[in-house]
């Protein structure tokens, strides 16, 4: 899809997907367009895919992030600051697709911080996926907190995917 799923929920307003998509909040052409340059691996998008990450639309704004990514080290010395900028964005489907951004770029360290810290912020279900998916990425993991971990299994966490999850993490400290 190329509306992410973690940023459905916020974004369609109780709408069904399809509803959204066919909405007139949605800009289907321009996003699919924006999709479809974020994944070629051309450089030569860099510019477009730049000038997405400052967008005031965030999906537009995650498939500029993602395109940084797929591009890696080649947009490193060129994209790195309009991708950090996008660490405090107010979507964790954007901050999230940043950090992963940053990581294939090489920023290793700083990237792994970015994901430990959105383990403080409060997460839909879809988005608690793709944090679970980023700390795994960026080789995080094994920093996670114990203190995360242990709230995660204290029998509240719905979500079989989280738990399932810290139940890993956790058998892999033993």
């Amino acid at each position: 899809s190329v509306v992410p799923e973690a940023m459905f929920l916020s974004l369609a307003g109780g709408a069904t997907l399809c509803e959204f998509v066919q909405s007139e909040k949605f800009e289907y052409s321009r996003i699919l367009d924006l999709a479809f340059l974020a994944s070629d691996r051309s450089g030569e998008h860099l510019p477009k895919l730049l000038e997405a990450c400052g967008d005031e639309n965030p999906i537009a704004r995650y498939w500029g992030a993602l395109g940084c990514e797929i591009l890696g080290k080649e947009a490193a010395a060129k994209a790195a600051g309009d991708v950090r900028r996008l660490l405090d964005d107010s979507h964790a489907a954007v901050r999230l697709a940043a950090t992963c951004a940053l990581y294939a770029m090489g920023f290793a360290e700083e990237t792994q911080q970015a994901a430990l810290a959105e383990l403080n912020r409060p997460h839909n279900d879809p988005e608690s996926i793709m944090l679970i998916n980023t700390l795994a990425r960026v080789d995080a993991t094994d920093a996670i907190p114990e203190s995360w971990l242990s709230r995660k299994t204290n029998g509240l966490e719905k979500n079989e995917y989280v738990r399932r999850f810290v139940e890993r993490v956790k058998a892999s400290r033993v």
